[in-house]
């Protein structure tokens, strides 16, 4: 919220400079994330107050007039302006040329010089709110109060400081100048003076004229409402416009700016319907019917959904509650009556309506953050006061306040004992209260030294609890000022958990790889879900009861939808960018045969995926290189390496997987994994890129568990002596897997490595047979091997290869 300091000073005394304030709030939990300063750049001489003493119309433009300004000097300055709202006798800001100001449509500093404007010399500007840098209005020129002075320099009288404060949900206090007053009065003691409310009203009493009616209590808590009569529809006072847009919000007409300004003042909103466009007399708080539409404010006609709140007379919906008014009963020109509503609204309802509809507005903000109750009253008088005073209203004697279940907010007993066991303090009864007591707590009782019954401020929604006030005390007391204290015992030592450093070494390997972590919700959409449940997989997926989003409703049953969708999402936002990405987390599922009161079951699993051009990211490939299958298998291993050496695959069909680039991940004899190209159905699914192809792998973290050796990796000792390669090319039946060949190869004791370079089928290969090149690395730990030693091994090697599998060396380098 931005927070006008010349506005704050109305209610507490400010005494520190904007940046010593801002640290001291920020500091107590009440972030300031930015400080504007209006009219640092103005320079007193140049950008000044300025009266129009006449108006003529331009030669050569019709649109154009020049006015003859007075700007404190015995000679009138000369300028041309094409604002509709510049009158004689009017205050305005004038800048001189030479002056600094900002253009609207860069938003660029730029200096002013005179210039010819169709033939007309102008010496200077009358500004707008946005070429001075107070707000993004540059339809008409600010208007200043008539007691201003001529020539008197434009900071002395709009020149301020804003605070942006940046606020977490749970304290809408704060969305208002007088919660935000309350908060540095807990901060320097100073008091709040609270504004002073006082109108007269009419002999003729509101419930003889309206009535409401609140269909249900747990979604309206609380309607107040008056009614004002004899109100004149015109442009709210030049101060009130100036803090408005000072705030961020641009002024409409008295009676929307007053509501809007209470608003500011208060935190509650308000809307005032033209009493005269009700259809009768009769309020109705409800829920919408199916189908039911409305044309709110801004215009646009709103199909509605059963279930969503609004505010009806006895024909139609009249606003969306809490949200925004409807267009039927806006206040116009011809408004001689209001109907002003101060109500407080279910939260939960408010969002799921504003979620719904897409219309987010500054009282939907507010009410989604629960306000308190007894606000509205407050607000609702205020307001009413402003309207009287300002608008020439009259108010009905009394106010409708329909209050169904009158929520009463209990008192809490704060023990010292425990605020002192808490923050490792020793403080007094009476340092705790001379704290509370400037956040608005009211003392119900402290008979004994030992408590504090407290009643909770009445700006605070979110103070409920012992723990809430024993917090309250702290921020303000200040975290960095509680006593700093050595531990009573030495932490103990933290015992390893086996699957947590499994799952590290894994996740090190990967990120080394240069693989991306994810981690996403653990809830999923369920047609996502069952596209990635395997049909043999007979465990049912799990709906909750209460999802925060209704596509998103059910706990995900395995790692591999979110994946797939972080996939797409990236993709859609870096097409050309290679993506390799993880994720490790828990999925859950009921057993088939589960029984109500049973747990889930709960496992680890980690996933991954690849897909791009090799190119993007490598600087060693020049052309245009997808990922394949043979980079995440290179990936894979070198993040297993620290857990297992053993690793080998197997041909599988799997419904992800497009066969044959599929394959099961074996370590040990053990299954841990899936690993191949993912299948076209799957990958239109989630509308990939259909111009690379997407690679996955999933873990088994149970079944890594398996094979993972408690003890250290063991390692061979390096030889000294040099190694031997040969290159064999074999004649293979195409249905013979590498693996059966690689196995027979490494048999020999002085063979240390074996792995396929090269595949080839084609020309002089006979029909069903394949023929691929093997390196096959020799060495001993004893002696250096000749080329006869190597050529008899590999001779034996070729024999067994013939015997065993009827493989033919084509030949060998």
């Amino acid at each position: 919220m931005k927070i006008p300091l010349s506005w704050l000073n109305d209610y507490i005394k400010i005494e520190d400079t904007p940046k010593e304030l801002s640290h001291k709030m920020t500091m107590a939990g009440t972030e300031v994330g930015h400080i504007t300063e209006i009219g640092s750049h103005w320079d007193s001489q140049k950008v000044v107050v300025g009266e129009i003493i006449s108006i003529q119309n331009h030669p050569n433009a019709d649109r154009l007039r020049l006015a003859s300004v007075n700007v404190g000097n015995k000679d009138l300055v000369q300028v041309v302006c094409g604002a509709p709202n510049i009158l004689e006798n009017q205050k305005i800001a004038f800048a001189h040329s030479g002056a600094i100001l900002k253009n609207p449509s860069t938003g660029e500093s730029q200096e002013l010089k005179p210039a010819k404007i169709r033939g007309v010399l102008s010496n200077g500007m009358i500004c707008s709110a946005a070429e001075l840098g107070i707000s993004e209005e540059h339809d008409g020129i600010i208007e200043l109060p008539n007691e201003m002075i001529p020539g008197v320099p434009l900071i002395d009288v709009l020149g301020d400081t804003i605070l942006e404060t940046e606020l977490t949900p749970n304290r809408p206090d704060c969305l208002s100048m007088i919660g935000t007053a309350q908060e540095i009065s807990a901060i320097t003691q100073n008091p709040v003076i609270m504004p002073s409310v006082n109108y007269a009203a009419t002999e003729t009493n509101i419930s003889d004229l309206m009535t409401v009616e609140i269909e249900n209590p747990n979604h309206c808590i609380r309607y107040t409402a008056t009614l004002i009569k004899d109100v004149q529809i015109k442009p709210s006072p030049i101060w009130m416009q100036n803090r408005l847009e000072k705030c961020g919000v641009r002024p409409i007409n008295n009676i929307v700016d007053i509501t809007n300004y209470v608003m500011l003042e208060y935190g509650q909103p308000l809307h005032a319907f033209d009493r005269n466009k009700l259809k009768d007399n009769h309020i109705i708080i409800r829920e919408s019917k199916n189908d039911e539409t409305i044309t709110t404010l801004d215009g646009t006609e709103r199909k509605l959904e059963k279930g969503m709140l609004v505010i009806a007379d006895k024909s139609n919906p009249i606003a969306l509650a809490g949200i925004m008014g409807g267009q039927s009963t806006e206040i116009d020109n011809s408004t001689n009556t209001i109907f002003l509503e101060s109500a407080n609204f279910l939260g939960s309802l408010i969002r799921s309506t504003r979620t719904k509809i897409g219309l987010n507005t500054e009282a939907s903000y507010r009410f989604e953050r629960e306000l308190r109750q007894e606000i509205s009253v407050l607000a609702l008088k205020r307001a009413t006061e402003l309207i009287v005073t300002i608008c020439g209203g009259k108010a009905h004697k009394g106010i409708i306040d329909e209050y169904p279940q009158n929520v009463s907010h209990k008192n809490i007993n704060t023990r010292i004992s425990k605020l002192n066991s808490l923050l490792g303090t020793e403080f007094e009864q009476t340092k705790v209260w001379d704290t509370l007591k400037h956040l608005g707590f009211s003392k119900i009782d402290s008979s004994t030294n030992e408590n504090l019954i407290l009643s909770p401020p009445l700006w605070r929604s979110d103070i409920k609890i012992e723990e809430d006030v024993i917090e309250e005390f702290a921020r303000i007391y200040g975290y960095d000022n509680l006593p700093v204290k050595r531990l009573s015992s030495e932490l103990p030592s933290i015992i390893p958990d086996k699957i947590s450093n499994i799952i590290e070494k894994i996740r090190d390997g990967l990120v080394h790889s240069g693989m991306n972590e994810t981690i996403s919700y653990s809830v999923s959409n369920i047609n996502s879900l069952q596209k990635t449940q395997s049909p043999s997989d007979d465990r049912e997926i799990i709906k909750l009861l209460n999802p925060m989003d209704s596509t998103k409703a059910w706990l995900r049953s395995n790692l591999v939808s979110n994946l797939l969708e972080t996939l797409s999402a990236n993709q859609r936002s870096n097409p050309n960018t290679p993506i390799k990405i993880f994720e490790i987390g828990h999925t859950f599922a009921f057993d088939k045969n589960y029984k109500f009161g049973d747990l889930p079951t709960e496992e680890n699993s980690i996933v991954g995926a690849i897909s791009g051009n090799v190119s993007e990211e490598s600087l060693w490939v020049s052309h245009n290189q997808s990922f394949d299958f043979y980079h995440l298998k290179g990936i894979l291993e070198l993040s297993l390496s620290n857990i297992s050496s053993n690793i080998s695959y197997s041909s599988y069909n799997h419904f992800l997987l497009k066969h044959p680039i599929s394959a099961k991940i074996i370590s040990r004899n053990v299954e841990i994994g899936i690993i191949g190209e993912l299948d076209e159905k799957i990958s239109d699914h989630f509308n990939l890129q259909k111009d690379y192809p997407t690679f996955v792998f999933e873990l088994n973290i149970s079944n890594i568990l398996k094979i993972a050796s408690d003890s250290n990796i063991s390692y061979n000792q390096i030889s000294k002596f040099p190694d031997s390669k040969r290159d064999v090319s074999l004649l293979i039946d195409i249905s013979t897997k590498s693996k059966e060949i690689e196995q027979i190869i490494s048999q020999n004791k002085l063979v240390v490595e074996v792995f396929p370079i090269d595949k080839y089928i084609g020309e002089d290969i006979p029909k069903n047979k394949k023929s691929i090149t093997y390196r096959i690395v020799f060495q001993s730990n004893i002696k250096t091997l000749d080329a006869t030693e190597i050529d008899k091994i590999q001779s034996n090697i070729i024999k067994s290869l013939n015997e065993k599998l009827n493989i033919i060396e084509r030949y060998s380098i």
